[in-house]
Formats: C-alpha cells, sequence, structure tokens
C-alpha cells in the first residue's frame, strides 16, 4: 500500500472535487491496488491491520467502480483528464443534473473512502512503527566496496 502513495490518496478522495477532472493515474492506481487486493497480493498479516484495511479497499473498490463507470478521459486543451462531465459538454456554468449526481456521488464515495484511510494509517503506525522509521530512496546506492 505504500507505494501507492499516502499524498496520491489524499488528492484522489480528500482534496480533489470532482466538477474537474483529475489525471487517469490517480483512478488507476488506485485500480491496481483494489485489483492486487483482490487476487490476494496486497495484505497485511496482522489481523487487526487487515481489517481496516479491507473496510479501506471495499470503501475504494466502490468509488473506483462508480467513479470508473461514470467518467472518462477526456482532452481538455492539451491534458488528459479523467472527467464525469465530457469535455464537448463542460460548462462550469451549466452543469446537467444528472452530471450534477453523477459528482455528487463521486465526492460522497471518496470522502467514505477517505474517511476508512485515515484510521487504517493510524493502525498502521500503532501495530506496525517500523513502516515509518525511515522514507523510502529511490535512485542508485553505492555499497561501502565500490
Amino acid at each position: 500500500m505504500g507505494g501507492y502513495g499516502t499524498w496520491n490518496f489524499r488528492e484522489l478522495l480528500k482534496d480533489h472535487d470532482y466538477h474537474r477532472g483529475i489525471p487517469p493515474r490517480f483512478l488507476t492506481e488506485a485500480s491496481f491496488l483494489v485489483s492486487e487486493t483482490e487476487l490476494g497480493i496486497a495484505h497485511f498479516q496482522d489481523k487487526k491491520v487487515q481489517m481496516k484495511y479491507r473496510d479501506f479497499v471495499d470503501r475504494l473498490k466502490a468509488f473506483v467502480d462508480y467513479f470508473g463507470m461514470h467518467s472518462s478521459p477526456e482532452r481538455f486543451g492539451s491534458v488528459t483528464l479523467q472527467s464525469v462531465i465530457p469535455a464537448s459538454q463542460f460548462d462550469e456554468m451549466n452543469i446537467a443534473q444528472h452530471h450534477q449526481s453523477e459528482i455528487n456521488e463521486v465526492n460522497r464515495l471518496a470522502t467514505e473512502a477517505w474517511k476508512a484511510l485515515v484510521p487504517l494509517i493510524s493502525e498502521i503506525k500503532d501495530r506496525i512503527p517500523e513502516v515509518f522509521d525511515e522514507p523510502i530512496k529511490g535512485g542508485w546506492i553505492r555499497s561501502p566496496e565500490e
């Protein structure tokens, strides 16, 4: 789960308002986590953490499924965004009622998933504190022998 980045989940589930589009990679990464969990690849051995993780993934799946069914990647100028409102119909002042209802539901499902993620992170910090000991370093690291 750490590979998906809490900051990505914060943007996807808390900070973003789905009246606007979002880069499709956010939905793709969330879909991968759901898939890896369903395949048994992503999980926790600690039962308390796993219970909270399953609750989060179930809510994330509801969000991913709904948003995936009610949006599409659209070209907005030079940028491609995953959007509920098609680019050809986008008008910030006049949003069709069915689009507004879909946006409200996407925002609600995102909030529900975020509410499940916060206690999961707390549980991981309490029960598996070594996860947060050191940030993961990227790049090439030379051994002392080199």
